[in-house]
């Protein structure tokens, strides 16, 4: 009867376990997606590039290309809706078997209007997740 007991308690903890290690991944996902979005408010668009995956392989003009972008689109973002005040990571969906995932983020803006968007992000050789 003991013996079935701690089987059984083992059994449980390895099962415990397991679903929290899935559980880890997802808010590493969903917190990793909300820091780049994080830079962005701080206006660090050289870190939030450094969030995309391939980035280091990418031309230096096409690199500027995007630095320029992600500046005019929070140049919008202040026009339209007086700036994005902060960034909510909700969850993250992740696929180990494809090392992808999407990161599901509620950005607020400071006209109280608030969006969520889905970020995908895949994870890279060196285990860090990056934005596709």
């Amino acid at each position: 009867m003991r013996k079935s007991c701690v089987i059984g308690c083992l059994s449980f903890l390895l099962f415990f376990c397991a679903c929290g290690e899935d559980r880890r991944v997802e808010d590493v996902v969903a917190a990793q997606a909300r820091e780049y979005y994080d830079c962005l408010l701080r206006g660090d668009y050289e870190s939030f590039l450094e969030g995309v995956s391939e980035v280091d392989s990418m031309p230096a003009d096409y690199r500027e290309q995007l630095l320029t972008n992600v500046s005019h689109f929070m140049g919008q973002q202040k026009k339209e809706h007086k700036h994005i005040e902060r960034v909510e990571a909700l969850k993250a969906v992740v696929d180990t078997a494809t090392h992808q995932a999407t990161a599901f983020l509620l950005l607020c803006f400071g006209d109280s209007v608030r969006e969520e968007v889905a970020v995908p992000l895949i994870e890279c050789r060196d285990g860090r997740w990056r934005m596709r």
